[in-house]
């Protein structure tokens, strides 16, 4: 069953349903000639930003949709906390596929590797000194080889992948 919440942002209100979806709600504005007009409520569209977030246009500015959720049914995040998607998708924003974590804990449960990466798997990274491919996690060492294939199969494993 779908859930909304109104939430006023700058001199707007707004409906948030636990599935991601924000709709600005009618309100009345006086034109030029001092007529009052009533613009309808519309769904709003977000877009997509250069790292998956999904982000619209408020009267407050751009905001970032899993912000927008969070806050409409759960309140303000505190202070060094990040709101975490769960399931790694940044674009799926239903209410309970978010939660609080730390920054730590919002890393461990990323799905993808850094954009740098050479293996292009997270926690694998070639040794140069000792000619080896090497999984870690955490700073631990779990597997090294001078095969590839072998140690990206571990991690692969390791992350459920």
């Amino acid at each position: 069953m779908l859930r909304t919440r109104h939430l006023t942002m700058g001199n707007r209100e707004y409906s948030v349903s636990d599935s991601g979806e924000i709709t600005r709600l009618p309100f009345e504005f006086r034109i030029h000639n001092g007529a009052i007009a009533i613009k309808k409520s519309i769904i709003l569209k977000p877009t997509k930003t250069e790292h998956g977030y999904m982000r619209v246009c408020l009267a407050a500015g751009h905001m970032f949709v899993h912000r927008i959720v969070w806050y409409a049914f759960n309140g303000e995040v505190p202070e060094g906390i990040d709101i975490d998607h769960i399931n790694g998708e940044r674009s799926d924003n239903r209410i309970e596929n978010l939660r609080l974590a730390t920054r730590k804990e919002n890393a461990l449960n990323r799905k993808r590797a850094n954009s740098n990466s050479v293996s292009g798997v997270r926690g694998v990274y070639f040794h140069r000194s000792s000619g080896c491919w090497v999984f870690s996690v955490s700073g631990k060492h779990i597997k090294s080889s001078r095969n590839k294939d072998i140690v990206v199969d571990i991690a692969n494993k390791y992350h459920g992948l």
